[in-house]
């Protein structure tokens, strides 16, 4: 969905965001054109972190290991902090992520924390 918002006015801002990433039944060629996309769109050179949850292809494969090469060869010009196989996606186990507020992304050890409000 994040590749068919590009250049709508339905699409977010992606400056200083975080950006999550799943996917499922779309084989890695296809994943590699989507993340091609997010690349020549600027959308990874505005982001400051990247989650990548579940990616299961087509005959129910694992995809991560492949998805997460293809997301640090795509940030090689912003090299940001990248979270791979977070559990969050269409597979078990599958955490309900919040979309739009404040989290803190970290790598060692990885983690991804919503940041409460200190008003």
């Amino acid at each position: 969905m994040v590749t068919a918002l590009l250049g709508t006015k339905h699409a977010p801002s992606f400056t200083g965001a975080i950006l999550l990433l799943e996917d499922l039944n779309e084989p890695l060629y296809r994943i590699d054109r989507m993340v091609t996309q997010l690349r020549l769109a600027g959308v990874l050179g505005d982001v400051v972190g990247v989650v990548l949850g579940h990616f299961v292809g087509p005959d129910g494969e694992d995809l991560g290991e492949g998805t997460d090469r293809l997301v640090r060869e795509a940030t090689a010009d912003n090299p940001v902090p990248i979270i791979s196989g977070f559990p969050h996606g269409h597979s078990l186990p599958n955490l309900t992520v919040p979309h739009g507020i404040p989290v803190e992304l970290r790598t060692d050890p990885p983690s991804l924390t919503v940041i409460a409000d200190a008003s």
